[in-house]
């Protein structure tokens, strides 16, 4: 970001797999913790974020060690398929509330976490999917990364950066 010569705001992130999980690490924390993340200016607010094939739990990001946990998110030292602090409901301090899409392929062996992310982790209301018929990677026949641009482009109409 410090390198990039652009003219407008950081608005929106997109992750794929491990770089989901970090997009919706961010997005929690920029909601539920005061002060800006490490090495991000205080005036950076994403206001959306696309997330390919993201699995829950979203990691708390802190460096110092010293924040809170709360219930169904993870600490960055206990990266782990064993997480099992599974929120009842998508309500309470562990949801997103900023905007989120989530692309799912249908025969991806983390489809199951994938769809926790969505189903526990975001906010009634602000969260879309796309699914479509492929494993764990990028949609790239045309039909798939239509639906996806026609989602990413209406999200950011929504949030107001279009």
């Amino acid at each position: 970001m410090d390198a990039d010569e652009g003219t407008g705001a950081w608005v929106g992130l997109m992750g794929f797999s491990q770089g989901a999980k970090l997009a919706a690490s961010i997005l929690w924390r920029q909601e539920n913790v005061s002060g800006p993340l490490p090495r991000l200016s205080p005036e950076v607010q994403f206001r959306f974020a696309v997330l390919m094939a993201g699995g829950a739990p979203p990691v708390m990001l802190d460096p110092t060690g010293a924040l809170p946990v709360p219930p169904g998110i993870e600490t960055a030292d206990n990266l782990s398929l064993a997480f099992d602090d599974w929120p009842a409901t998508n309500e309470g301090e562990h949801v997103i509330g900023i905007p989120t899409l989530h692309v799912h392929g249908l025969k991806d062996p983390g489809i199951e976490r994938h769809r926790k992310l969505l189903d526990l982790y975001c906010e009634r209301g602000t969260a879309r999917v796309v699914e479509w018929d492929g494993d764990h990677r990028i949609p790239f026949k045309t039909a798939d990364v239509s639906m996806v641009v026609k989602e990413i482009l209406q999200m950011a109409k929504e949030a107001g950066v279009l």
